[in-house]
């Protein structure tokens, strides 16, 4: 066996200085290259593996895309909202057959206020829930007769009468209540701002009589028509029997006439109002309970309203006429009307209380 030198005992464990450098070199080339191959194999079978597939007769077809087809032009039509659009009449209404719409909504009691100008805005419509008081329009078309004077009352073919068409209906029982009181307030008509205060302050049940002589009386009573207020004419004692038909022409839908005219020329209004189906007031001859004048203080205000309550629970009923109207006297009037339900009285129209002359 030979010896070992010390060239030997320098040598690195376990390595044989023999084995040649040159194997290791080409055995990491090889390595290397190894796995270039491998990578490029890999790649290019996935390569060739997709081409094939796409080649094959045996892959299922894309569906086609169809192109969307380009929009066909429409004619221009105006654009409206939804809560505008509705749908389309079979038929046309012809012009001639079509009623107004002011005439519709106002026969229906609705009102409509629309914007101004052509800029689409909101429209407003109110529709009565029938608890409001107001009365239909007048006048109505068969209680109208055509005279040179002007338009009169008239009973109407069917039978109808103003005294009944034009009145306030009385409350629900009014006539099985134990004490009844009847309002009705005279001079309107006179004063703008006085006729306002009482359409607007007064309850509805409260009669107003508008004077033959005062002003804008078509509108004050279709005002207080709408407010629920039923209306009478009122005549002046020294009206000229010749006078009576321009006196009545002066406004429609009053129920009746009051009359401040004597028992001895009380004859011509009364044939009047007979013929024509109307009430008959004749507060000149008495057939009020109780009279408030122009001139009454507040207290005596106060005491006359106590004296008719007194009456009404008497007699069962009790008709109240203020001659004059004045602000703090209408105050009055609307505070008593309003509270003679918490004492035991019911405030009726004057059409409750009052009767059509006889002929």
């Amino acid at each position: 066996m030979p010896q070992a030198t010390l060239k030997d005992l320098d040598k690195p464990l376990g390595r044989d200085s023999r084995r040649p450098r040159g194997r290791d070199r080409l055995l990491r080339f090889g390595l290397v290259w190894g796995v270039l191959i491998a990578a490029v194999l890999l790649f290019g079978g996935r390569l060739l593996t997709e081409t094939m597939i796409s080649r094959s007769p045996f892959r299922p077809a894309e569906a086609p895309v169809a192109a969307a087809p380009a929009p066909q032009k429409q004619a221009e039509t105006p654009v409206t909202s939804a809560s505008q659009t509705s749908p389309e009449p079979a038929a046309a209404t012809p012009a001639s057959n079509r009623t107004p719409a002011s005439e519709l909504e106002q026969n229906a009691g609705v009102a409509v206020v629309r914007p101004a100008g052509n800029v689409p805005g909101a429209i407003i419509i109110t529709v009565p829930d029938g608890s409001e008081p107001g009365l239909p329009p007048a006048p109505d078309p068969r209680l109208v007769e055509e005279t040179p004077a002007g338009i009169l009352p008239r009973i109407g073919d069917d039978g109808s009468r103003p005294a009944d068409v034009y009145a306030r209906p009385a409350p629900p029982n009014a006539a099985m209540a134990p004490a009844r009181i009847a309002v009705v307030v005279d001079g309107l008509g006179l004063s703008e701002e006085t006729t306002r205060q009482a359409i607007e302050t007064l309850p509805a049940d409260v009669t107003l009589a508008l004077a033959a002589t005062g002003t804008d009386l078509p509108q004050a009573a279709a005002a207080a028509r709408q407010s629920g207020h039923e209306i009478l004419l009122s005549l002046p004692a020294e009206t000229p029997d010749g006078e009576l038909p321009g006196a009545m022409a002066r406004f429609a839908g009053y129920a009746g006439i009051l009359s401040a005219a004597g028992a001895e020329r009380l004859g011509p209004v009364a044939r009047q109002a007979s013929e024509r189906g109307l009430l008959l007031l004749a507060a000149g001859a008495g057939e009020t309970d109780v009279v408030l004048p122009r001139t009454m203080q507040a207290e005596a205000v106060e005491q006359a309203f106590a004296r008719a309550e007194r009456t009404a629970r008497q007699k069962g009923r009790a008709v109240v006429l203020a001659e004059g109207t004045s602000p703090s006297l209408l105050r009055q009037l609307a505070r008593w009307t309003g509270s003679l339900d918490r004492r035991g009285v019911l405030l009726v129209p004057a059409s409750s209380l009052i009767a059509i002359p006889k002929g």
